[in-house]
């Protein structure tokens, strides 16, 4: 009797939804789909037969906007599923909200280009960039990096110092 075929890794054996950043099942077909929200807009990517496939397919997209994979190669970041978090009963809006005064350094993480929107129901990070004198909104994003790394695409684009820099990039330092 010939020998059986390797079997892939039990990680990639049972991989799913709940594996990859940027997949889901369709229930009823049982395929995968990919997607990936730039700038504020969700983008198809594809049907795919398996999670892997679907994942790659994120993979394609994510790396052209500088953003974590779920397949990293050298130097890249390796995505994470944002877990749900359990409800909790409401806290009172932190005293610089209920004050009006500004937000403490924190909430913005470092990064230049983002700020947390006050008084947002739930945690939200805006990103904008000024292009030739005129403000640019670039989205609301449910954490500081995703919204660091929208900044950073649109830096690129105008040669400027970024959030994530890669080879010969500048570091984008926040004003004092």
């Amino acid at each position: 009797m010939p020998p059986e075929p390797p079997r892939p890794p039990p990680a990639v054996e049972a991989a799913g939804e709940d594996d990859f950043v940027g997949i889901y099942r369709k229930s009823k077909t049982a395929n995968w789909e990919a997607g990936i929200k730039v700038n504020g807009e969700r983008m198809h990517l594809g049907t795919y037969d398996s999670p892997e496939a679907a994942a790659r397919a994120y993979d394609d997209k994510a790396r052209a906007h500088g953003r974590p994979v779920n397949f990293p190669r050298a130097g890249e970041q390796q995505a994470k599923k944002q877990r749900k978090r359990a409800r909790t009963a409401p806290q009172s809006p932190p005293q610089h909200i209920l004050f009006g005064s500004p937000l403490p350094e924190e909430d913005d993480d470092g990064f230049v280009g983002i700020w947390r929107a006050p008084g947002a129901r739930k945690p939200t990070w805006k990103s904008s960039i000024t292009v030739a004198g005129e403000k640019v909104h670039l989205g609301s994003f449910s954490d500081p990096i995703a919204a660091a790394q929208a900044y950073d695409a649109k830096a690129r684009e105008q040669g400027r110092p970024v959030n994530f820099p890669r080879d010969g990039e500048v570091k984008a330092e926040k004003n004092q």
